[in-house]
């Protein structure tokens, strides 16, 4: 009886301990993104486009300044792209089911930065071509359906309520369109990559006991 209160009075501590380490970020705001081209030999303009983003992040605390944690976080990227042969700029948006596991270290009571890996997944894909609506891309595929990044961040928070900038450089080659000249010949290896600037603003929830 008395190993059984024992064990009882030590689960439920370790319990209390664990629970304290664990938070959760939630935060929205605005994507700012573009794709960069290799090889692409031809003039042509590029522009930023841009979308809101939703996620949630999990965490795991080692301490008061650093945790670790698993961002799950709907995001859209493209951008905008003009070549001599378009009528009008055509604007695309990739949507994407991002998963980024990250570090977070905390420099100062208010100021933290952060980096991880961004592995995210298409969800769709669309495009709208001068100031006609959005069209979704049936049939055919213009990117991969995984797209890899490095991202970092730095977080500026006032108790629970945070601001965050991130930067995600992707490092996949997400083409999957074949491009061809004015002459109408096909341009090989054809890269395409994708570029996104994030301002978000969040929440902190601490299970704490």
């Amino acid at each position: 009886m008395k190993k059984m209160i024992l064990f009882c009075l030590m689960a439920l501590f370790s319990y209390q301990s664990l629970s304290a380490q664990f938070g959760l970020d939630v935060s929205t705001g605005i994507n700012v993104h573009f794709h960069s081209y290799e090889n692409l030999n031809i003039a042509h303009e590029t522009d930023r486009s841009s979308g809101f983003y939703f996620g949630v992040r999990p965490k795991y605390r080692f301490n008061e300044n650093l945790n670790v944690g698993l961002a799950v976080q709907y995001s859209p990227k493209g951008g905008a792209f003009n070549t001599p042969v378009l009528e009008a700029q055509t604007i695309y948006k990739i949507e994407y089911l991002d998963f980024i596991p990250s570090m977070e270290y905390r420099l100062l009571p208010f100021f933290s930065v952060g980096t991880g890996l961004n592995v995210g997944f298409r969800l769709n894909e669309k495009f709208k071509t001068g100031v006609n609506d959005w069209d979704d891309i049936e049939g055919a595929e213009i990117t991969k359906s995984m797209d890899v990044g490095l991202v970092g961040n730095v977080k500026f928070n006032i108790k629970n309520v945070f601001l965050r900038l991130s930067y995600n450089h992707g490092l996949t080659n997400i083409n999957d369109l074949e491009f061809t000249d004015v002459n109408g010949e096909v341009m090989e290896d054809v890269e395409q990559y994708n570029r996104n600037f994030q301002v978000g603003l969040g929440y902190t929830f601490d299970f704490q006991k």
